[in-house]
């Protein structure tokens, strides 16, 4: 049978049965066309490339639609193709990887299961790094309630300079710096003055307590530390640094923007407020400590570890649409339908207040299917960009065209 009537053949059946033609890079799934980019893209990226294609990101306004795009990236076997290696990739390691491919034949089965798995390391030992902080401060806690009485303060943790008798109290908090540290201009834009360290400090090294006024009113204390006595979940009251006259040199500690930076852990214990050091601190090293998530919220910056919510290790995730949030609960798609169908994972609805486990998402924000043991469901992706780097995961995506008609 001659091409053309071959190609006449089934464009009468295309036009007959209703089975959409796609766009050159769009694959048809049941009465979709999608295409599928197995390469890891940030969030704007995904989105910037899909339009680039006459395209948008997926919306899963129903379940017939999901399980079209879930069954035949299934009958693809992408969950398999899609594993860590491809979901992530750091520049860094591209000259190494290129090095790998040279010497293959030194580099095979294992060995490239290693080697990907080194790269991967990233993210999961920045959350570690968090554990220990937290369960270093819990044990220094612990020790302080039972010894304090009883132990030189000096050997808990670094004291105050002592002031002297005669000073001027609008300078108190710089003149009670310890040998070792100073006060000077920040390193973070527009940030002011900042606490450095001029000589190495060790990990886990209590440098401090927080000191300033105790106010017990909600009001706006932009210095202040809340802080809770007994009841867990009850705030009492807030330690404000605000005032140089009745602070210390702690208040000069900024926030970081991002994980790297963060060399101080705090530690609330015994209705104090600690400075701990997370990490060893080298000398000419600013010292910045995460001020929490409403202060961080001011700034623009979210401190959600990706490990916190996604399983990076074995599940499978690809990136198909963004969300816009109304309030805690609402979504609407980008093209502002209504998100009527949903498949949220079950087990993070469970385990969160439904409005505290929305509360730190930021409009747009991605939505991501998650392929486990079988099942898949809906997971949001939330601004992981204080870990991750300012352009977030790396993740596998997929692209809907606007139009069934080829152009």
């Amino acid at each position: 049978m001659h091409i053309l009537q071959v190609a006449w053949i089934f464009n009468a059946i295309v036009f007959t049965t209703g089975i959409p033609r796609c766009k050159e890079g769009f694959v048809n799934v049941a009465n979709w066309c999608f295409s599928f980019h197995r390469k890891g893209a940030t969030f704007a990226k995904s989105v910037e490339i899909c339009e680039e294609s006459g395209g948008e990101m997926v919306i899963l306004d129903s379940q017939e639609k999901e399980m079209a795009l879930t069954n035949y990236m299934e009958a693809q076997n992408f969950s398999f193709n899609l594993a860590i290696p491809n979901r992530e990739v750091y520049p860094f390691f591209f000259f190494f990887f290129f090095f790998c491919l040279f010497y293959a034949y030194k580099c095979f089965s294992q060995q490239f299961s290693i080697f990907f798995n080194f790269i991967f390391q990233f993210l999961r030992k920045s959350h570690m790094r968090l554990k220990a902080a937290d369960e270093y401060a819990d044990k220094f806690c612990e020790f302080y309630k039972k010894y304090n009485d009883s132990v030189p303060s000096s050997k808990l943790y670094i004291s105050n300079a002592k002031i002297p008798v005669e000073f001027n109290k609008d300078n108190r908090a710089n003149l009670t710096t310890p040998p070792g540290f100073s006060i000077k201009r920040s390193s973070i834009p527009n940030a002011g003055l900042g606490a450095w360290a001029e000589t190495h400090i060790p990990i886990y090294r209590v440098i401090g307590i927080y000191e300033g006024e105790e106010f017990f009113d909600d009001g706006d204390h932009l210095y202040a530390w809340i802080l809770n006595s007994g009841d867990e979940d009850t705030m009492t009251h807030f330690v404000d640094g605000a005032s140089p006259a009745k602070s210390n040199w702690l208040r000069y500690v900024n926030c970081p923007r991002n994980y790297k930076e963060e060399n101080v852990h705090s530690v609330i214990c015994d209705d104090l407020v600690f400075y701990m050091t997370s990490q060893v601190v080298m000398p000419d090293t600013e010292l910045l400590v995460w001020y929490g998530g409403w202060y961080g919220y001011q700034l623009g910056i979210r401190n959600v570890h990706p490990e916190d919510d996604l399983d990076l290790d074995d599940v499978f995730y690809v990136r198909v649409s963004y969300l816009n949030q109304d309030y805690p609960g609402k979504f609407s798609f980008h093209d502002n339908t209504t998100v009527i169908y949903t498949n949220w994972n079950p087990k993070q609805i469970k385990e969160f207040n439904e409005d505290e486990y929305w509360e730190h998402i930021t409009e747009p924000f991605g939505l991501l299917l998650s392929h486990n043991k079988g099942q898949w469901s809906w997971v949001p992706e939330k601004d992981y960009s204080y870990f991750t780097g300012e352009g977030g995961l790396l993740l596998p995506f997929v692209c809907e065209h606007k139009s069934n008609v080829k152009q």
